[in-house]
């Protein structure tokens, strides 16, 4: 089924994992770039000894400006979540695309396939057998037996060519899958 057959590449391309990975990254980045607002207090602590006095010190600092709410750093990061998460939504659409498009492809090649197999490449057989008993018996000439013959020869090569594309047509649902896939 269709459905299944998209759900699989979904999980299985590595393109789109690969781009799922960035989207991760790039909101992980926003998230840091947000936590830059509030000011990190550096609080510290020791022992000091001078000649005669021993004491422990303790002590805190701020980092300055106090205001700096990291506001180009945050939308550097947004701006790189939005246009990371844009390109995995047309990552999985271009996939669901390939996927449609073999599916389409194997449908339009199998139904090709039956149809000279059915029609054109019986009837070829039965002219090509007719006239070589009509030509066994000397109602045909030779020349009419192997036009007969080179026209079932062609019908023949157009039936291998139409099964050759349908094999293709097979390869290419696996690699828009990105691997075995299930027959649509």
């Amino acid at each position: 089924d269709r459905v299944g057959v998209e759900r699989q590449a979904l999980t299985l391309r590595p393109d789109l994992a690969a781009a799922q990975r960035d989207e991760r990254r790039a909101d992980t980045e926003t998230l840091l770039q947000r936590s830059f607002r509030t000011p990190n207090l550096i609080v510290g602590g020791g022992y000091k000894r001078t000649l005669t006095l021993n004491g422990v010190v303790f002590g805190f600092s701020v980092p300055l400006p106090f205001f700096d709410r990291n506001p180009g750093g945050i939308a550097r990061a947004e701006a790189a979540r939005r246009q990371t998460a844009n390109v995995s939504l047309a990552t999985e659409l271009d996939i669901r695309l390939d996927v449609q498009q073999a599916i389409n492809a194997i449908e339009v090649n199998q139904a090709r396939v039956r149809y000279i197999e059915q029609d054109t490449l019986t009837n070829a057989r039965d002219a090509r057998d007719a006239v070589m008993a009509a030509y066994q018996i000397g109602e045909a000439g030779l020349l009419d037996y192997l036009d007969a013959q080179r026209s079932f020869r062609e019908t023949l090569r157009i039936y291998n060519r139409a099964l050759y594309e349908r094999r293709i047509s097979d390869f290419e649902l696996v690699a828009a899958v990105g691997g075995p896939s299930v027959q649509p």
